[in-house]
């Protein structure tokens, strides 16, 4: 069996649970997911996030799980590497479109 290296996971609809009604919900990583997740990253396995979200809002998550993990968001238009979080992907729209 191969040594598993990279989870990437999505935010939104997949990770996070929604606490609350829909007006006034509030988005968590349930303790069951930080445990397992937190356990891979211990183990040396990357927990990258990729989410439509903007880095600073996917970054909150990131590092709720672990500091210095890669990164990718805003719907894929930006990625990073792990600490000292250097972009090394950043695609942006021209002022034109």
């Amino acid at each position: 069996m191969q040594e598993i290296k990279l989870i990437a996971i999505d935010l939104d609809g997949t990770l996070l649970n929604t606490i609350g009604d829909l007006l006034s919900s509030e988005k968590t990583i349930s303790e069951a997911n930080l445990t397992a997740l937190r356990a891979a990253v211990a183990r040396g396995v990357y927990v990258v996030l990729a989410s439509g979200r903007s880095y600073s809002n996917a970054m909150d998550f990131s590092e709720a799980i672990a500091k210095g993990q890669p990164l990718i968001c805003a719907n894929g238009a930006m990625a990073t590497l792990s600490d000292p979080y250097e972009c090394v992907y950043c695609e942006c729209l021209s002022k034109d479109k």
